[in-house]
């Protein structure tokens, strides 16, 4: 299915493709928040528990978000960016060795993306 969406991307016009590929505000704005939520969470879990939080949630969010392009976000709200950014940070930060291991990668992959929106 990738492949065939593909193959009608390059037949179109670059502009008309560029629409096709927009992430709309309607869909990136819950996302980022449930990711800011997850991400507190998960930060406040490891301070109050000293131990790993259950990320599962969270690394879904996570794989989603860094599969979008920063570019092919269309007008998103930039508060929900700064917050996701900062707490995605923070929790980098903050985790612990087993964990930063299994979070850090997607964490970096997401703030690429969050910092290239930003732009």
């Amino acid at each position: 299915m990738d492949r065939d969406r593909g193959t009608l991307l390059q037949a179109m016009p670059a502009d008309h493709a560029e629409h096709l590929l927009a992430i709309p505000a309607s869909r990136s704005t819950p996302l980022l928040r449930r990711c800011t939520a997850l991400a507190t969470r998960a930060r406040v879990d490891l301070m109050v528990t000293s131990r790993p939080a259950d990320c599962k949630e969270l690394a879904g969010v996570l794989t989603e978000l860094a599969s979008w392009e920063g570019a092919h976000l269309d007008e998103p709200d930039p508060t929900m960016l700064v917050l996701a950014a900062a707490a995605l940070q923070d929790l980098r930060e903050r985790c612990g060795e087993a964990q930063q291991m299994a979070l850090g990668a997607a964490i970096a992959a997401v703030l690429r993306v969050l910092h290239a929106a930003m732009r």
